[in-house]
């Protein structure tokens, strides 16, 4: 919920409306034709035909600037 809940401030200040989607990496499959873009906590060893970026640095503080800037030219 943290990193959905940065994601989601992010896309705000940028003006960006979005709905965010936070599920198990099992329900991804089931989910990725609805989506623009994976935001993972956990490493991915598959394709999902969708961008697939790590949320990690949400949480740990390095690096936010770089994967929010993924995220934005991403839904921009």
């Amino acid at each position: 919920m943290v990193v959905a809940s940065k994601v989601d401030r992010l896309l705000k200040d940028h003006k960006i409306t979005a709905t965010i989607v936070e599920c198990r990496l099992t329900e991804i499959e089931e989910k990725r034709d609805q989506v623009d873009l994976i935001i993972t906590t956990t490493n991915v060893y598959r394709s999902y035909g969708v961008p697939t970026l790590h949320g990690l640095p949400f949480l740990s503080g390095a690096g936010v600037s770089r994967v929010s800037d993924e995220i934005l030219s991403y839904l921009t």
